[in-house]
């Protein structure tokens, strides 16, 4: 495979993908039949790299993603709803084409801190638009301004700030720029909180204990080391009770075990139980290629389920949807994201990745972005990592 070595091209793709980084809330902007203002951004780094003259990257990331995206293409076929088979297949068609492209690059170290610093801006930028123009309702915070998201996936824009606070407190960082890392981290742990997002809660708690236990704090005694996490606990622990006094208790009551389980997890418990039913209840070729891509509200109608909604949780969804071969296909095209991840020992990105896989087991994140930017990331640092193993 030959990596495209222009250097003017890489560091305007380079620009363009840490501006398409920061501008991750605009994702969550609808503009009509074009999708969100976030495609549209998404198309400048794509043309930049579309009109170099190269080879498509043929690694396993790359392998693994263009396998998951054309077994959607392939399950519009035999799909029991094709129209919103072909559209879901547009949009997996696009993250693939992004892939693609960041994976054609190699970076050096400087842009490598320059795309995760826009990583840790896109969720400085959506704390700022939720702050200003976040509506309350039934105590819960809502963005439905300009810009809508769900208070579930809300969560998910935060980790990538949160894993780098949580770096800064655990190292030898100066205490200016840790007393800031505490302010923003209580911003985060209020806006979270506020969203009364239990699946949301629990992955960046995920996110956030990855980081805690297995950050590398550098030179030192271990007692040293074990000091720094225990007051990274106690300064969430108070960061607790700050942001608790502040925001309606009927909201705090619903990350209770009482209240999860009075609500039979919002009703997912039940929803989880009817898709494996329908699972073990369809032919031998359904269960082996689904129903396809983006059909599972129509197989509740085609089961006795409790209620018509998508399936909150990815991966029972693929499995009704794409069967056990593009589940199974899925699993495979995530796991290849960590495996790269462990290899470059980014200890961040396989945070924010743990963080996104919880996520995707209460909710239906097919294109969440913050998961697609978590991986596009992970792409170029393992370009880095694999460009200077090749120079040494």
């Amino acid at each position: 495979m030959n990596i495209i070595s222009n250097n003017k091209s890489k560091q305007l793709y380079c620009r363009w993908l840490g501006v398409y980084f920061i501008c991750l809330i605009l994702g969550a902007m609808n503009i009509g039949p074009i999708g969100s203002l976030l495609r549209i951004l998404a198309l400048i780094p794509v043309a930049i790299w579309a009109l170099e003259k190269h080879t498509f990257p043929a690694k396993d990331i790359e392998v693994k993603t263009l396998l998951f995206v054309g077994w959607c293409i392939l399950s519009t076929i035999w799909s029991i709803q094709m129209d919103a088979s072909i559209d879901r297949s547009i949009t997996q068609i696009t993250f693939g084409v992004l892939i693609l492209s960041a994976g054609a690059y190699d970076y050096d170290k400087s842009e490598i801190e320059y795309l995760k610093s826009c990583l840790v801006w896109s969720s400085r930028v959506a704390a700022v638009l939720v702050l200003i123009s976040a509506d309350y309702l039934s105590g819960r915070l809502y963005l439905h301004s300009f810009v809508q998201e769900d208070p579930n996936y809300l969560c998910g824009y935060f980790m990538f700030a949160i894993s780098s606070c949580l770096s800064i407190l655990l190292q030898g960082e100066k205490g200016k720029n840790k007393a800031l890392a505490i302010l923003e981290l209580v911003v985060y742990m209020y806006i979270i909180f506020a969203t009364g997002s239990r699946g949301g809660m629990l992955a960046v708690i995920i996110c956030a204990g990855v980081i805690i236990l297995f950050t590398n704090s550098g030179k030192g005694y271990v007692g040293k080391n074990i000091i720094r996490r225990g007051v990274v606990v106690i300064v969430m622990i108070v960061g607790y009770f700050i942001v608790v006094n502040r925001i309606d208790s009927n909201i705090i009551n619903r990350y209770t075990y009482v209240a999860i389980s009075q609500s039979n997890g919002t009703g997912r418990f039940a929803l989880w139980q009817d898709a494996l039913n329908a699972f073990m209840e369809s032919n031998f070729f359904r269960k082996l290629v689904g129903y396809g891509t983006a059909s599972a509200r129509s197989v509740t109608y085609a089961f006795n389920f409790h209620e018509h909604n998508v399936l909150h949780n990815i991966y029972l969804e693929y499995l009704v949807e794409l069967g056990s071969i593009g589940a199974l296909i899925y699993i495979s095209h995530i796991a290849s994201f960590f495996k790269k991840a462990i290899r470059a020992k980014d200890l961040y990105s396989i945070s924010i990745l743990s963080g996104m896989v919880v996520l995707s087991m209460s909710t239906s994140i097919y294109a969440f972005k913050p998961y697609w930017n978590i991986m596009l990331f992970i792409l170029c640092t393992r370009n880095l990592v694999e460009r200077t193993a090749e120079d040494i």
